[in-house]
Parts: structure tokens; sequence; C-alpha cells
């Protein structure tokens, strides 16, 4: 399916950008915790967000998803399969804005170089073995939000008019190993970063000036991944990234009327606690 096979792509493009956000600092630490940054996470949680398990271009407003314990997100679909995409943002009320969240949490975070060997699509140079830290700095945050009401209302109204592929991506495929009362949402309210920068030091102290001509000499980075150099010697992305999100419809709520078990955060919670032990 169309949807599907933009996923794998997408996050391939976001696996080197943006995942030093979610690193926990520190060599010593155990493997699974160097992929996870519980600092970031409860500063967004005591400001009303659920961090997601993994930084992701996908997962704006209107993402339909999946969302287990075993499995954490995954991407299934979005409303604009459902509706037209020119009629998307006034049928649902779309809105994008300031989080609000200067001074709430961290935007830069300076981590142990060890932690990017964690992650397998990084290819690293001859001389990656001189880098000891690295500064991730993240750009501004920005809220999108769909109306909730606007969107149980129409989930609700149109449901038997539905094609059997938005249907689908709503309550499950057949045979397919799921439970949609308990799994399935539609994401209302998600946060986003809107681009990053990495400075790197060497294990002398000094800062390492990146260019075009010596970035392969540390990384190995194709053209997919989105980075560039910066004048000041910064390897800067200027993609927008999802983190967090606030709010979830569950389909099968909206139109059987019975919340689900456990909600979208319940199971983020969850699916983080573990994968990185409590925060």
């Amino acid at each position: 399916m169309k949807t599907r096979g933009k996923t794998t792509k997408a996050i391939k493009r976001a696996a080197f950008g943006l995942a030093a956000v979610i690193i926990l600092a520190g060599a010593g630490c155990p493997k699974k915790e160097l992929l996870y940054d519980t600092t970031l996470s409860k500063a967004l949680g005591e400001a009303g967000w659920t961090s997601v398990d993994f930084p992701r271009e996908l997962l704006g407003a209107g993402t339909i998803v999946s969302i287990t314990q075993s499995q954490g997100i995954t991407y299934r679909g979005h409303l604009k399969d459902c509706v037209s995409a020119e009629q998307f943002e006034s049928r649902f009320g779309l809105k994008r804005g300031n989080a609000g969240l200067e001074g709430k949490i961290k935007t830069s975070y300076k981590l142990d170089i060890s932690a990017l060997l964690n992650y397998q699509s990084i290819e690293v140079g001859p001389s990656f073995n001189s880098l000891k830290n690295f500064t991730v700095t993240m750009g501004p945050t920005r809220e999108e939000a769909l109306s909730d009401i606007l969107v149980r209302n129409w989930i609700r109204a149109n449901w038997d008019g539905l094609t059997p592929a938005c249907k689908n991506y709503l309550r499950g495929y057949e045979g397919e190993k799921i439970n949609p009362q308990e799994t399935v949402f539609v994401l209302t309210d998600v946060l986003g970063a809107q681009g990053y920068t990495y400075s790197f030091e060497t294990t002398s102290g000094a800062k390492v000036s990146l260019s075009p001509a010596n970035l392969g000499q540390y990384f190995k980075v194709g053209g997919s991944a989105g980075l560039g150099t910066t004048a000041s010697g910064d390897l800067k992305s200027d993609g927008f990234v999802y983190i967090a999100f606030k709010a979830a419809i569950s389909p099968f709520a909206a139109t059987q009327g019975a919340a689900p078990a456990l909600s979208a955060t319940d199971l983020m919670q969850a699916r983080n606690r573990a994968l990185h032990g409590s925060d």
C-alpha cells in the first residue's frame, strides 16, 4: 500500500537526524538506556506531552497509528487517505502554532559519542575514534492540533460510507494481529521540532569543524539523510521531526461508544518503561 511504503523510507531518513535527541548521556549506562533521553521525556511529561519511542518524520496531526507495548507506535495511514487533502484542514480544524515550551524543556544535550554507535543506520569513518562528545540542539518546537470534536463526529457520522481501505486503517486488516478496540488511534495533538544541529568535540576537547570535504572522515552520511554542514562546522538538518503527542482518539470508541482499556498515553508510557526503564 502506498502510505505504508513511505514509512520505512521516512524513518530511515530520520534515523540519524534526531536520534541523539532521545539518547541518554553516559557511556557507562546499559545499552538500552542510550536510546532515550529521560530528562527530555520527564520535561515533556510535566508539560502534558507523551514522548514517542523514536522521533519520526511522520506522526503529524491526523495520523492513524497502532500503539502496543511490544511494538510502540506503528504508522498505519492518515485521515488524508480518507478525505481529500484539500478538505482536510478545514474539515478537522487543523491549527499550527508555538507549543509554549520555551524554558520548560532543554533544547541542547551534551552526550558521549559512544551513544551514536547504537544506531545501525550510522556508518563511521576512519577518524570517528578521535571524537569524544557531541552536543545536539533542537530548533523551535511546534504544535499541530485537530479538533477532537470534529474528528470524533466525522468518524461517527461517516463510518458506514468509508472506503474499505480507510476502514482497514481505522479498525485493522483482515487477519491482522491487533485489537482495534485497544490499539488503534488517530493522533490529534502532536509536537515536533524544526531543525537541529550536531556539534562534535575531539578527545582533547577541541571542537571539530566539519565541511563537505572532511565529513566522510567521521561519518558516511548518504544524501537521503538530509544533513549538511554549516559555516561554523556543525552538522545540520532543517527537517521537521515529531517527538511527542498530547491527544489521540480511538476510532472504536468513536463508533462503538466504548473507551479502550488503555489510552494511547498509557500504552506509550508502558512501551517506554519496557524499553528504557522507569523515568
